[in-house]
């Protein structure tokens, strides 16, 4: 079965699921390189990096992230939205930020590096980016319940 088909059948008696039953789900999809390679794209201006919605319904959406060598994400939040990412090549660097009372500008608070199989969760307010400090393409494999809305980017 194709991987889209598999998402379709995890996702259609899922209902508000938590980060922990999304990284479940992840885990059980079988989210290799070779099964997702037809869904990765190329960088597309504006972005620095391939960005391809594979799935959307109205309680959940699925992307594939492809961050070449040296390039990453802006700073941003996901709106109402929470999710799970799962790294399937290359190394994710995740920036976390805080929001500090009366500074207008997110702060650096931590860096996570994250290898294939490896998954970072997207609890409730986070505010990250996503760079490929590697010399390798990163690919992760990302989803959101309920679908991405109102995510904020920072400068």
């Amino acid at each position: 079965m194709d991987f889209i088909s598999c998402l379709h059948r995890s996702f259609q008696n899922l209902h508000r699921p938590d980060v922990w039953r999304l990284r479940q789900v992840i885990e059980q999809l079988g989210c290799t390189r070779e099964r997702i390679s037809p869904l990765i794209t190329k960088p597309q201006p504006p972005l620095s990096y391939g960005r391809n919605v594979v799935f959307r319904s109205d309680q959940f959406e699925a992307i594939v992230i492809h961050l070449p060598p040296g390039t990453g994400t802006p700073i941003h939040d996901h709106g109402n939205s929470i999710g799970c990412v799962r790294v399937v090549a290359g190394t994710l660097e995740n920036r976390v930020f805080t929001l500090s009372p009366g500074v207008s500008e997110p702060v650096l608070s931590s860096t996570g590096c994250h290898l294939p199989g490896e998954s970072v969760l997207i609890g409730p307010g986070l505010i990250h980016s996503m760079r490929n400090a590697g010399k390798e393409p990163m690919i992760s494999f990302h989803v959101y319940t309920p679908p991405l809305e109102n995510a904020k980017q920072y400068s």
